[in-house]
C-alpha cells in the first residue's frame, strides 16, 4: 500500500493539502492496485480494494441513529475502541479493533453507488487522518485531559459526498471531511480515464472543447436541452463508474469539465481545488 506523505500539517495533525494532491495520491494507489482502471473507464471493486489493498477490515453494523440528532453512515476506528451499535432495537457497546471501517447496514441495503462512495470516503480517513488523532492525544496530554474521545471519526450522511460552500469558517473536521470526499471520488473516478471519457461525452453533446457549458442564469430550465444533455451524461458516468449522478457531477466540476457561462463563477471550482 502506498502511504500518504504530507509534510505540511497543522499543529494538531490536520493535513494541509490541495484537492489536486489528494486526487494524485488516490490515483497513485489505484495505479499500484490495478493500473488498468487508469486506462479504461470502469468500476472499482471497492470492497476488495479496501480490505485487500489497504488491509482495513470492513464491518457492517446498525449505527445510523446511535448519535442523537445525526444520521451516521460510516465510522473509521483509529484506536481499539468500544462503539455503540444497535442490536435488536437496543443500544449495545461493542469493541472494534484499530483500522476497522464500519458501514451502516442501511447504507449497504440502499444501493451500490452510495455504499461505494461511503466506503471510499472512510478509506480516505483511514489513509490520511490518523496523525490528526495522534495529535489530539498529544494536545489532550498537554492540557491534562483524559479519555479516548478521539479514537474514531463518525461521518454523518450529510457530509459524505457534499461539496457546498457554507457561510461559516471551516473547522479542521470540515477540511478532513472534504479531503475524504475528494479521495473517494478520485478512487472511483480516476482522472486518467475519467477526463477523456467525459470530454468525449461532452463533445457528443455539442461542446467541441470537451467542457460542458451550462447557462449561468436558467433557474426554471427554460433552455431545457442543456439540462437533459447534462442529465444524460451524468447517468452514463454513473453507470460506467458505479457512482451516483450527484457524485459524477461534483467530480466533473472539480475536474473542470463543467463551466457556467458567467466567467466569475467559472473559476469557482479552481478555487475549490484548494482544500485549506
Amino acid at each position: 500500500m502506498i502511504e500518504f506523505v504530507c509534510p505540511n500539517r497543522k499543529y494538531d495533525g490536520t493535513p494541509v493539502v490541495t484537492d489536486l494532491e489528494v486526487m494524485a495520491y488516490a490515483e497513485a494507489q489505484i495505479r499500484d492496485y490495478n493500473p488498468e482502471l487508469l486506462k479504461v473507464p470502469g468500476k472499482l471493486n471497492f470492497m476488495h480494494f479496501v480490505e485487500s489493498y489497504l488491509e482495513a477490515p470492513v464491518d457492517v453494523q446498525d449505527i445510523r441513529f446511535v448519535v442523537p440528532g445525526a444520521e451516521i453512515s460510516g465510522v473509521t476506528v483509529f484506536k481499539d475502541a468500544m462503539i455503540t451499535v444497535m442490536e435488536n432495537g437496543a443500544r449495545v457497546e461493542k469493541e472494534f479493533a484499530a483500522g476497522t471501517i464500519i458501514i451502516d447496514q442501511g447504507v449497504i441495503t440502499r444501493d451500490d453507488s452510495y455504499t461505494a462512495f461511503t466506503t471510499c470516503h472512510e478509506a480516505g480517513h483511514y489513509c490520511m487522518h490518523y496523525p490528526f488523532f495522534c495529535g489530539q492525544d498529544v494536545i489532550a496530554a498537554r492540557s491534562g485531559r483524559r479519555g479516548n474521545f478521539m479514537d474514531k471519526v463518525m461521518c454523518r450522511s450529510t457530509v459524505i459526498g457534499a461539496d457546498k460552500h457554507e457561510n461559516r469558517k471551516w473547522t479542521d473536521q470540515d477540511f478532513m471531511e472534504h479531503q475524504a470526499n475528494v479521495y473517494g471520488a478520485a478512487l472511483l473516478m480516476p482522472r486518467q480515464s475519467f477526463v477523456p471519457f467525459v470530454q468525449e461525452l461532452n463533445r457528443k453533446a455539442g461542446h467541441p472543447d470537451g467542457i460542458f457549458i451550462r447557462p449561468h442564469l436558467d433557474p426554471y430550465y427554460r433552455l431545457r436541452h442543456w439540462f437533459i444533455d447534462l442529465k444524460r451524461i451524468g447517468e452514463t458516468i454513473a453507470e460506467t463508474y458505479g457512482v451516483s449522478d450527484a457524485a459524477a457531477f461534483v467530480h466533473m466540476k472539480r475536474c473542470g469539465l463543467i463551466s457556467p457561462v458567467d466567467p466569475k463563477e467559472g473559476t469557482i471550482y479552481i478555487r475549490r481545488g484548494i482544500a485549506v
